[in-house]
């Protein structure tokens, strides 16, 4: 086994160990503590093949991107997912014994504009973990014949109006963000279109990125210009 089989299997076992641990720790019961390490492995078990699926639509067969984003998916998930959790008396909570908040027209606003500064998140990442794994092996400051240090400014500006929008709901940074990272892949898939690049993934994940990044902008204006 390489090593990048090790660390996945190593995350995989190391998740579900602590799913375990936190039920367990909540006082649940213990075959209940085990099958939901179970289905924790195995959720994560498909999130990390669809993690290298799309890496490799997106950046090609065998990328070193695909390992890290498996784990950051795999990890990210989990976070989310265990956050979420509601444990009373002993037992988890299923979803549907929850009591639904029905949201304001405020709230669901202000939630698509949080999901738009996320996904400016996620997108900082992804670029990040793809600058850092495309460097030429014999420079760490070098790659591609462009200056690493340069290369990471698109990230950082990009997570800076992540953190723009999450902080101030405002419609610029939400306009810039949207704009951005639209002409940027424009820019990069028109070139790669005819060149005959045919590969469909790439463009699914743009396309639905794009997506929440236009409903988060729509929602920033409402927010700030639609008060009544």
């Amino acid at each position: 086994m390489n090593a990048q089989g090790f660390l996945i299997l190593i995350t995989l076992f190391g998740v579900s160990i602590y799913d375990f641990y936190l039920l367990k720790k909540s006082k649940v019961k213990l075959t209940s503590c085990l099958s939901s390490s179970l289905i924790t492995f195995v959720v994560n078990f498909f999130v990390m093949a669809i993690a290298v699926v799309i890496s490799d639509s997106i950046f090609g067969d065998d990328s070193p991107i695909a390992i890290p984003l498996a784990i950051i998916s795999i990890l990210g998930l989990s976070y989310f997912r265990f956050k979420g959790r509601e444990i009373v008396g002993g037992k988890v909570k299923k979803e549907k014994e929850k009591k639904e908040k029905k949201l304001s027209e405020k709230e669901k606003t202000l939630n698509s504009i949080d999901e738009m500064s996320t996904w400016g998140y996620v997108i900082a990442v992804l670029t990040t973990i793809y600058i850092l794994f495309t460097i030429n092996t014999g420079s760490l400051f070098t790659g591609g014949g462009e200056n690493f240090i340069i290369r990471l400014i698109d990230p950082l500006l990009i997570a800076g109006i992540a953190f723009w929008i999450s902080k101030k709901k405002t419609f610029l940074p939400c306009i810039l963000l949207t704009v951005v990272f639209i002409v940027g892949k424009l820019m990069m898939f028109i070139p790669l279109i005819q060149a005959g690049y045919t590969g469909g993934g790439g463009m699914g994940l743009t396309i639905i990125i794009s997506y929440f990044l236009i409903k988060g902008t729509f929602a920033s204006y409402k927010y700030n210009f639609s008060k009544k």
